[in-house]
C-alpha cells in the first residue's frame, strides 16, 4: 500500500476542505453570539426598545431637538452608543464614543479604542474615523418605522465594544421620555428579528 502524503498549499487546501466539511455536517454555526451577549441584549431590549419609539413618537418631527437617545454604562462615562432622530424620523444618525470629546483640544485623549475594538464596531457598520468626533453610522429607517434591529444593534455595541455585561448598570438619556420610566430591566416585547 503506497501512502501519499500531500504538500505544501495542497496539505492546507485538503485540511481546510476537510474542517468545512466536519463543520457542515456537525451543524456548528459560525456566527452564533455567546450566552452572556444574548443573555445581555434579551435582559435590556425590549425596554430599549420602548424608549427608542417614544423618542420617535414625540415631539418636534420637522426637529431634531431633544430627538435622541444616550445609552451607556453608569461606572464609565465615555462608553457610550448614542442615537438620534433626522429627516422627520426617516433616518437615525447612530454614534459609538471615541474618546474625542473626553479631553480638551490639544490634550492627550483619556480614552480611547483599541484597533480591536474599532474592527469590531466596523462589523456594526460604523465608521473607523475618530479624527473628529465620534464613529458615525447613518441608519434609514424607511417608510415602515422598526427600531427593533437599532435596539439590539444598541446593545451588542455596549458588550462588544464597552464591555457592558448583565452586572453593569447601564444608564439611559433621551429628553423626551418621562423620567418616571423605570431603568432598563427585562419586559415582554416581539422576539427580536
Amino acid at each position: 500500500m503506497r501512502v501519499h502524503v500531500a504538500s505544501g498549499w495542497h496539505r492546507y487546501a485538503s485540511l481546510a476542505l476537510a474542517l468545512s466539511f466536519v463543520l457542515g455536517q456537525t451543524g456548528v454555526a459560525a456566527a452564533e453570539p455567546a450566552p452572556a451577549l444574548k443573555t445581555f441584549v434579551a435582559t435590556h431590549r425590549c425596554a430599549l426598545l420602548e424608549r427608542l419609539i417614544a423618542v420617535h413618537s414625540a415631539g418636534d418631527r420637522n426637529s431634531m431637538r431633544d430627538r435622541f437617545l444616550i445609552l451607556g454604562r453608569a461606572d464609565q462615562p465615555q462608553a457610550y452608543v448614542q442615537c438620534g432622530f433626522q429627516e422627520r424620523g426617516r433616518h437615525l444618525l447612530c454614534e459609538a464614543s471615541s474618546g474625542f470629546y473626553s479631553s480638551r483640544p490639544g490634550e492627550p485623549r483619556r480614552f480611547r479604542l483599541g484597533p480591536g475594538q474599532t474592527a469590531k464596531l466596523a462589523r456594526y457598520k460604523f465608521s473607523a474615523d475618530d479624527s473628529r468626533g465620534n464613529f458615525r453610522r447613518m441608519i434609514e429607517l424607511g417608510e415602515t418605522i422598526n427600531l427593533s434591529g437599532v435596539a439590539s444593534m444598541m446593545l451588542n455595541v455596549m458588550h462588544d465594544i464597552y464591555g457592558a455585561n448583565i452586572s453593569t448598570r447601564v444608564t439611559v438619556n433621551a429628553p423626551l421620555v418621562s423620567r418616571d420610566v423605570a431603568p432598563l430591566a427585562s419586559n415582554t416585547c416581539a422576539p427580536a428579528s
